[in-house]
């Protein structure tokens, strides 16, 4: 069950309230590495870890734009940089733990015409997102890299 903040009613399990898990880990990579590690004593040998991102949306402003933006101007740049900075971060974080060729983080660079309303569950979003994951698809099915790595798990 996801449960989104300001989007959805909080679910309690006393006495904790429980959010979606992306507030905290938007990609959780990082967290099956060290747990990983920890299974294996800190070994990263036996790690071989595939990371499929829900793509991204690049939202560029000149600083003209931003200037006097006030706080509804820089609503999707801050939304942007909350989403997708952390993000990139821990795919860094994780190519700098595993070794070369133990970690490989595939996502749709494009996004065509999917949006990224959290809430948008309007029969065009899931058919722009059934479009996206074809594309995603399409694109590392003549992915050397991934189809290496691929071999690596069989």
């Amino acid at each position: 069950m996801e449960v989104l903040p300001m989007a959805d009613d909080p679910l309690t399990l006393n006495p904790r309230i429980l959010v979606d898990g992306g507030v905290l880990a938007n990609n959780p990579s990082i967290i099956g590495a060290v747990e990983a590690m920890k299974k294996w004593d800190g070994k990263r040998d036996n790690i071989l870890m595939l990371s499929i991102g829900t793509g991204r949306k690049e939202y560029s402003r000149t600083p003209e734009q931003l200037k006097n933006a006030g706080l509804w101007g820089w609503k999707v740049p801050i939304s942007s940089l909350c989403m997708q900075g952390p993000s990139e971060h821990i795919d860094y974080q994780v190519k700098a733990v595993l070794d070369p060729g133990r970690y490989i983080r595939i996502q749709n660079e494009d996004q065509l015409s999917a949006n990224d309303l959290m809430d948008d569950a309007s029969e065009q979003h899931i058919t722009d997102l059934e479009a996206l994951g074809n594309a995603l698809f399409e694109y590392h099915n003549h992915n050397d890299e991934l189809a290496e790595f691929l071999r690596r798990l069989a």
